[in-house]
Parts: structure tokens; sequence; C-alpha cells
């Protein structure tokens, strides 16, 4: 038993260092704002009034206005919501271009996600680096995609959750 506790212990040092080290560049990076890499996670399907999404093992939920926020102690979070009503459809857009602005994120990009157009930037708040992706449903809500939390660019697992929404 001790033996095969070793060699297990020895095999997962292997792997972290192997996977903790890289001398990829910032544009090397596998995975960007409004990329759709994933990676598979068990967990729970969670169901709201509007939509339903994998919360992950070892992810924590907390009902927000509107909708969901899932998080991890170690920073990660993803939050989706419903707010508003009777909008305009530029609405989306305009949100998305002053957080842009207000936190010198990248310029409001339109992107396909979960088969709708969003509107999307990505930027610093508070030293987390977040993307916040936001649409309008036809009864003029808006929705927004949020996430951010430490390794956004190499951990596949922020798209995994994003990607696991189902809209009702």
């Amino acid at each position: 038993m001790k033996k095969s506790i070793a060699l297990i212990v020895a095999i997962l040092i292997c792997v972290l260092t192997l996977t903790s080290c890289s001398d990829k560049t910032d544009d090397e990076k596998s995975t960007k704002a409004g990329d759709t890499t994933t990676v598979a996670l068990s967990g729970t399907k969670v169901e709201t009034e509007k939509f339903s999404l994998l919360v992950p093992d070892g992810w924590e939920k907390m009902d927000v206005d509107g909708g969901l926020q899932l998080y991890k102690m170690s920073g990660e979070v993803v939050e989706v919501h419903f707010r508003g009503f009777n909008q305009g459809e530029t609405h989306a857009k305009l949100q998305v271009e002053q957080q842009a602005k207000s936190y010198d994120g990248t310029p409001a990009k339109e992107i396909d996600l979960l088969g709708e157009k969003f509107w999307s930037t990505r930027y610093t708040l508070n030293g987390v680096d977040q993307v916040l992706n936001a649409s309008m449903d036809d009864e003029g809500i808006m929705i927004s995609i949020k996430y951010g939390g430490p390794k956004l660019d190499t951990n596949p697992g922020y798209m995994t959750i994003v990607n696991s929404i189902e809209f009702k």
C-alpha cells in the first residue's frame, strides 16, 4: 500500500513539475478571451429560472441578483446573471464599452458565444484579470457572463463552465 501511494505521489510530482514549467509568451498561451477551449470537469448541473450550468466539484455557488456566482477559494469566479428590463438593443455593447474604458480593457468586440452574439472585453480590476461578455435577450434583459481570477489564460476550466450554460 505504501509503495502504491509513493508511486502515485511521485507521478503527481512529475506531472506538476512538467506542466508548471512553461516558456510560452503571452501571445502563445492557449486560453484567450473568446477562446472556447474546455476540459472535462465533474460536477452538478444547476437549474435556474433562465439557465442551467455545471457547478464543478470544488466550486461553491451563491445566488446573486438575477443569477448565480460560482467561485473557488483560490480566487476563480464565474458569474451569470440577467438584469434590467425593456432596455435597448445597444445596451450590452454600451455596458461592455464602459467597462473597457473604466478599467483600461480591450476594445469591445462582438463574439459568438453559446449560439448568441455577445459583446466582450477583457480588463484588470483590483489586480484580477477578468472577462465581461454581455448580450441582450428578446425582452430587453441584459445577459452578463463574467469570469476572472488567477491563470485566466491557462485554465480552460473557466470556459468549461461558460460553455456548459444552457439558456431556457
